[in-house]
């Protein structure tokens, strides 16, 4: 295990452990949707992803990632694009994202990363939200996961997740 990764569960591991809610996708009103920006920063998916759940009376914000140095999108309370000088050079979040990351709780975090790096991986963890789904990984930061191979868009993931959201009865007491 190279040093970042072991910082990486070190750091997991000191978070506080979290009750996971398992909700319907009726009864879910705020969302983050947690992906791998283009360079471009325009992920036209994205949008139509979010226009979608908000037209379905969800709050959403979106937060992605881009492996580049500087990002040109402007940090909205209901968008984030992070990029490499949001994080150190081990790999983990500066003060800011994290604080950033932390600051509102969803109640259904969508990880929409293919192939999840290091960053999206330590955004994943510091989002909070009662539940996060996504694509199957050996990361282990999501607690439904849905196996689906990697050519699948993040569309058709998003519309797998849905599915499955539908079909669960919430385990919220009420």
């Amino acid at each position: 295990m190279n040093i970042k990764l072991w910082i990486y569960n070190r750091r997991k591991e000191r978070l506080p452990k979290r009750q996971v809610i398992y909700r319907n996708w009726s009864d879910i009103r705020t969302i983050a949707l947690l992906y791998t920006s283009d360079l471009t920063e325009r992920n036209p998916d994205i949008r139509r992803m979010a226009e979608y759940m908000q037209e379905n009376n969800k709050h959403v914000t979106l937060i992605g990632y881009a492996d580049k140095k500087e990002i040109t999108s402007p940090i909205l309370p209901q968008s984030r694009i992070a990029g490499q000088k949001d994080f150190s050079w081990l790999g983990y979040p500066n003060e800011m994202l994290t604080s950033d990351l932390q600051k509102q709780s969803f109640d259904l975090l969508i990880d929409l990363t293919q192939h999840q790096s290091l960053q999206e991986r330590y955004m994943a963890l510091y989002l909070r939200s009662d539940l996060k789904v996504g694509r199957r990984t050996d990361a282990g930061e999501l607690d439904f996961m849905i196996e689906m191979p990697s050519e699948e868009t993040r569309e058709q993931l998003m519309e797998e997740i849905v599915k499955y959201l539908t079909l669960i009865r919430s385990n919220e007491t009420n």
